[in-house]
């Protein structure tokens, strides 16, 4: 073979190279693929709880339905106890519970039906404190001993003389005014 003869088939080659792979390229290829789809933000989601766990997969917090079928956030120590409680029960009616770190109830911010409530201390075991307002004009303050049992009760009444009142350990009264 010449040396023109064998360029000329070099040329040919290319071009037949070129032009397969143009139309093997055009018939044989699909869609581009990609390691992961941009991902579009959602104006709205939809879930009966979310959960917020850390890197370790621990759970840290939840947002859902209550036990008492409330709906409420809560946040949990490192231990797993309860930290903090903030629901809505379902009357509609709010509140506000912090846990101390054995996870107990320590102290609580609610609106019942006709009282706010502020409690310090946990009233179902040990001593403590509430203070309310009934109908939002009647101050109220109440003293609990360490076995739950109310000890001491005092009330600020529009108009009215305050009214209050002492309790020994079993409940009876043992001073009062007026």
């Amino acid at each position: 073979m010449k040396s023109k003869q064998y360029g000329l088939m070099v040329i040919l080659a290319l071009i037949a190279g070129l032009i397969g792979g143009m139309v093997s390229s055009q018939l044989f290829t699909g869609k581009p693929v990609f390691a992961q789809k941009k991902s579009i933000p959602q104006k709205a989601v939809a879930a009966e709880e979310f959960l917020l766990v850390d890197k370790d997969g621990n759970l840290r917090a939840s947002f859902g339905d209550l036990p008492n079928k409330g709906l409420g956030l809560t946040v949990l120590g490192k231990n797993a106890n309860i930290r903090l409680l903030l629901g809505v029960n379902d009357n509609g009616e709010p509140g506000l519970w912090l846990y101390n770190k054995d996870g107990i109830p320590c102290a609580f911010l609610a609106s019942y039906a006709n009282i706010e409530v502020l409690q310090l201390g946990n009233k179902l075991d040990g001593p403590s404190l509430s203070l309310g307002l009934m109908d939002n004009k009647i101050p109220i303050i109440t003293f609990w001993d360490e076995n739950s049992n109310k000890r001491a009760f005092l009330v600020l009444a529009p108009n009215e003389d305050a009214i209050f009142v002492i309790y020994d350990r079993n409940g009876s009264v043992i001073w009062s005014a007026p």
